[in-house]
């Protein structure tokens, strides 16, 4: 035991760094898709009780995904309660969870200088700090899908057939990684250094929730019918112009640009060219090729490019599995575990982003694939300082530091992947807060933003204080309309002209960091 802690003392400090700075957002009510839909499916799952059958509760709260995640999370109110803290610690355990999972993965594949780094990378990206407590389904599908592939790399298929049915009843964006190992399973079948008898358990460990899931489809084809739900079926990119757009502006950006992370990757150039150098080993500048070319397709900057959109994607594949293959030859990681983990982590990483960018995207999708990317960043980066001087690791370590530092200090905006998301949530706690002290439950209220009205509106948003909802609310304004809202998180195009109309003044206005809020009263007239 204490030879185990001793390996592990850094993560516990870390992990409890964490979690102490977490406990202040636990007590916060829902924002964005933690308003609608995913706190009232939840709460309508522990109400109806808990079960995975397509139709356990409405399809208007589960637009249609799996129900695993509700499921958990209804099970874990039914210990701990309802309450805002008590869901929101549920998100943060799972959060805790992955940042375990990754360490002991690393430290058993790799090492404890690879498991540190990767555990500090993850907690500096700000969309995983805001993220770790929301009530969203992205850290469990990250944590069950970086489960999946450890566990199948370790040959632990029991283990492997436990998280991938978890995967795939969570979401179905966990397809991506059956796919990917469904294909190296089948693949390892002719594989002649393996017995017949482990290529067969390999092959189940993916079969097995494949049929699971299947079976799910088929019901819920039965019950509610169709297969996968339309609303997300229509949202599909169908051609390449489409697809190519969010792939570079989007996916391609904030894996490889936003808020700083050009700089990981340009370290670990710089470092690769060091280590070349020294040993004398052009198989270490590997990484220069997706380097260069996903930098030059990320960077807004550099967005239009004298090549086709089409040859511009195959050369940026290129790149990307030219490295791949470089950079897991025996010569430089001899364990072949090692080479496994790699190789299938940048396959499913780049399947990833291309099933992101053909379906309708919004910036936390891509939690699962950030968690694999950032343990390869650390891969590297211990690799190549590893060939060339240990000193440089203090280096590393400091830079990244400074990168999170500068990436959080500016993650100011008010959506649900930055910090600023905490700002916009106590703008309307404010605004709910006003209108319940002023108990204008009977008052005709306009308002424009979605969010506002369903946080005063809905009780499980878990902005309204004193059980009473606003059921006068409309997004129009008319003779008969006593109050307007209006806020910059989501703006409104009516607002510029309506600042010109004298029949309403201003009555409240409430700001912190870039959100604000306002409430406009009629006039009297005199």
């Amino acid at each position: 035991m204490i030879d185990f802690l001793k390996k592990r003392w850094l993560l516990l400090l870390l992990l409890t760094v964490f979690v102490i700075l977490k406990i202040p957002h636990l007590s916060y009510p829902y924002y964005w898709d933690e308003s609608v839909p995913y706190a009232p499916a939840i709460r309508a799952m522990y109400e109806h009780g808990v079960s995975l059958m397509p139709d356990a509760i409405e399809t208007v709260f589960s637009r249609g995904h799996p129900l695993f995640f509700h499921a958990a999370a209804a099970s874990w109110m039914k210990i701990f309660g309802t309450s805002h803290f008590a869901l929101h610690s549920f998100a943060l355990l799972l959060s805790v969870l992955l940042l375990i999972l990754v360490h002991e993965a690393a430290l058993r594949l790799f090492n404890g200088r690879v498991a540190i780094l990767a555990t500090v990378l993850i907690l500096l990206q700000e969309i995983f700090f805001v993220h770790s407590s929301f009530v969203l389904p992205e850290v469990m599908v990250a944590l069950t899908c970086f489960g999946s592939m450890y566990y199948y790399i370790r040959e632990r298929y029991v283990l492997t057939t436990l998280f991938l049915t978890m995967l795939f009843f969570t979401k179905e964006t966990g397809l991506v990684m059956g796919f990917v190992l469904g294909i190296d399973a089948f693949i390892g079948l002719f594989h002649k250094q393996k017995d017949i008898k482990t290529s067969i358990f390999r092959l189940l460990s993916v079969a097995i929730p494949c049929l699971f899931i299947g079976v799910f489809f088929l019901v819920q084809k039965h019950i509610l019918g169709w297969y996968v739900f339309p609303d997300h079926t229509d949202l599909i990119r169908s051609d390449w112009d489409s697809f190519w757009y969010p792939f570079r502006t989007a996916v391609a950006y904030e894996a490889f640009y936003k808020n700083y992370k050009y700089y990981y990757y340009l370290l670990i150039a710089i470092f690769s060219i060091v280590a070349a150098i020294k040993i004398k080993n052009l198989r270490y500048v590997a990484v220069l090729l997706p380097t260069i070319t996903f930098y030059y397709c990320a960077a807004p900057d550099h967005q239009s490019t004298f090549l086709s959109s089409i040859w511009y994607f195959l050369i940026v594949t290129f790149s990307w599995f030219g490295a791949t293959y470089l950079m897991c030859h025996k010569s430089l990681f001899a364990n072949a575990r090692q080479r496994k983990f790699i190789a299938l982590s940048a396959v499913f990483i780049y399947c990833f982003f291309i099933f992101s960018a053909l379906n309708f995207y919004t910036s936390r999708y891509l939690i699962p694939a950030l968690v694999p990317l950032l343990l390869i960043v650390a891969i590297l980066i211990d690799f190549f300082v590893s060939k060339t001087h240990k000193a440089l690791y203090a280096g590393a370590g400091l830079a990244f530091m400074i990168i999170g530092y500068f990436a959080f200090k500016n993650s100011d905006n008010h959506g649900d992947t930055e910090l600023g998301a905490f700002d916009g949530m106590d703008v309307h706690s404010a605004i709910v807060d006003y209108m319940e002290q002023h108990q204008y439950y009977d008052k005709q209220i306009g308002s424009g933003p979605y969010l506002e009205n369903a946080h005063l509106s809905i009780r499980d948003c878990g902005f309204l204080k004193k059980g009473k909802t606003f059921d006068h609310i409309g997004w129009g304004f008319t003779d008969s309309t006593d109050l307007i809202i209006f806020d910059n998180i989501e703006n409104d195009d009516r607002y510029n002209d309506f600042k010109k109309d004298t029949n309403f003044v201003l009555e409240y206005r409430v700001e912190k960091g870039k959100v604000w809020g306002e409430i406009y009263r009629r006039a009297e007239k005199h």
